[in-house]
């Protein structure tokens, strides 16, 4: 990325391998789709995100109750909790996920 597109003015260099966390977060985005590709099962991906074992169960037995988006609801309601717990608000909007099928 160019840096006039940043406010720090900070040249990001082109990168096409996903990280651990970009994996783990596609996992939890669409969770019940595995791709052997990925290599990131359902119980890595909560562990990485440092998801608390009682939510990560609640979330692991909605999708094998197939009920994906609720799954995924829960996951960025924790996620949310915690980026605001960190950075003081949350700095990604709620409708950018909400509305997601």
């Amino acid at each position: 990325m160019d840096g006039r597109l940043n406010e720090e003015n900070i040249n990001i260099p082109y990168n096409s391998a996903l990280s651990e966390i970009d994996k783990a977060f596609i996992m939890l985005t669409y969770p019940g789709v595995e791709d052997p590709d990925l290599d990131m099962s359902l119980e890595k991906a909560l562990r990485i995100a440092t998801v608390p074992d009682d939510e990560a169960k609640k979330i692991q037995d909605l999708v094998t109750a197939n009920n994906f988006k609720e799954a995924r609801d829960r996951f960025f309601a924790y996620n949310k909790k915690a980026m605001e717990s960190y950075y003081g608000k949350c700095p990604v909007e709620e409708s950018s996920w909400s509305n997601s099928s």
